[in-house]
């Protein structure tokens, strides 16, 4: 059998320190960890839709602009996609047929309602008074609904 001498022993301790060091600084490098995390869907909240009086008087066949204000009140931008007029009234009941919606009237600009905002819009010549109304028709209030449909 071999004999160890101290020399030996220093060289074999150095060696095994060296080792041992460069792993420990490897270690403290390759720290990880993990943990659980959790989020939530928000809700969207409906658009609020508030109509002016139309400025024009209606007369048969004539064509009015609407101005309404849509109201977002969500934390994300939305675009509105659709304009639609429903549920007419009238101060003479039978008169309510005589406006309608003008389906061919161009969308608005600017259709997008930025987040937790209220825009104003201006709907040219897209209600009109048929071009037949009864007499009893003239001088009779008319009101509406503004829909609009929108997307995020």
């Amino acid at each position: 059998m071999r004999k160890i001498t101290k020399r030996s022993a220093a060289i074999a301790v150095a060696a095994v320190v060296a080792v041992g060091a460069t792993g420990a600084a490897w270690a403290a490098w390759s720290i990880s960890g993990s943990g659980k995390a959790s989020a939530k869907a928000g809700t969207v909240v409906p658009l609020t839709v508030t109509g002016d009086p139309v400025v024009d008087a209606l007369v048969p066949g004539s064509k009015s602009s609407v101005t309404f204000k849509v109201k977002n009140d969500n934390k994300f931008p939305v675009t509105i996609q659709t304009i639609k007029y429903s549920d007419f009234t009238s101060s003479a009941p039978a008169c309510a047929k005589s406006i309608e919606q003008v389906e061919k009237a161009d969308l608005p600009d600017g259709l997008v309602v930025a987040a937790e905002t209220e825009k104003t819009y201006t709907y040219a010549q897209s209600l009109k008074l048929v071009d037949d109304p009864s007499n009893a028709c003239q001088g009779k209030d008319f009101g509406f609904t503004v829909t609009v449909n929108a997307t995020s």
